[in-house]
């Protein structure tokens, strides 16, 4: 989280680090508040062993957060680490937050 914290910082997007949602139903780890979006890091734990495929608490939590009126931004542990230098994080955070402003689904 922090890794994508600092990159978030670097191309200028302001963010809170581990908030509580106005309404206290939910704990953001990293959020950029005014968009309303939820930037959900999801490291090797939240998915079935060696698939990409969630757990169910891992897709339970994007469903929440979209039922609270909150978009999830998604950056799962496969597609961050490959990624390797901080230009390519940060044209990768770029896009993501491009599309969700664009109202698509992750």
């Amino acid at each position: 989280m922090q890794d994508v914290a600092r990159c978030l910082a670097f191309i200028g997007v302001p963010y809170a680090l581990k908030m509580v949602s106005e309404d206290g139903l939910l704990a953001l780890g990293l959020a950029i508040p005014d968009r309303r979006l939820a930037i959900e890091v999801f490291d090797a734990s939240c998915f079935c062993v060696n698939q990409q495929q969630p757990l169910g608490e891992t897709v339970m939590r994007i469903q929440q957060l979209q039922a609270c009126g909150w978009k999830p931004v998604t950056v799962p542990f496969y597609e961050w680490l490959p990624l390797g230098s901080d230009v390519m994080k940060q044209n990768y955070l770029t896009s993501k937050l491009s599309i969700q402003a664009q109202g698509s689904m992750m």
